[in-house]
């Protein structure tokens, strides 16, 4: 059984299944705005509609998919604390955990995880910042805390058993980076602009 733990003030898509499920591949839309682009991408019929969609322009939005066995996610925007943010969760295959939590404007967030056992923990206070984590493989890990803005992140991990732990909290820290890592057991830790392999 796969879980989902969805709070705060969302326009949603959830995309649970149990059992033995089929991948769904979603295409997307390239509309102005990313509600538009969220009813695209998903169907009028999926959204949640009830409130006009010209008065969701404040209102945070959470896609969340799931296919395979005993997954996990949680993603937690709150309204009153950030608006305008974007949260994305895809897992395929099993034991995988993906937590998002986001406060402030206009953030994106994105974890795309296939594999078993991997981890994805994501904690974002600021405006403007896009994180995009993809994992591949078994027991990868990304742990992650970003209190700054304007901010642009990409993690790739492919293997097995490699960690990342970043923290950027700074504005000395740079503007954004990339990362990708291939093999088993890597361990890299990012610290307000610095990088470390214990």
């Amino acid at each position: 059984m796969n879980l989902a733990f969805l709070t705060g003030s969302v326009l949603l898509w959830a995309g649970l299944q149990a059992g033995v499920a089929q991948a769904q591949v979603l295409g997307r839309s390239e509309a102005s705005t990313a509600e538009q682009r969220l009813i695209e991408d998903l169907g009028p019929e999926r959204v949640s509609t009830a409130t006009p969609l010209n008065s969701l322009d404040a209102r945070n939005l959470a896609e969340l998919t799931q296919s395979g066995t005993s997954n996990a996610a949680t993603i937690t925007q709150n309204y009153t604390a950030g608006n305008q943010n974007q949260a994305f969760i895809l897992q395929v295959g099993q034991y995988n955990l993906a937590d998002i939590t986001q406060t402030g404007a206009g953030n994106t967030t994105s974890v795309s995880q296939n594999g078993s056992f991997n981890q994805a923990e994501l904690n974002v206070t600021g405006t403007n910042n896009d994180i995009d984590v993809m994992q591949n493989g078994e027991r990868n890990k990304v742990l992650g805390t970003v209190s700054a803005n304007d901010r642009q992140y990409q993690v790739t991990q492919t293997g097995n058993d490699n960690v990342l732990t970043q923290l950027e909290t700074t504005r000395q820290s740079p503007q954004g980076y990339s990362i990708e890592m291939r093999g088993q057991g890597i361990r890299v830790s990012v610290e307000q602009g610095r990088v470390t392999t214990p």
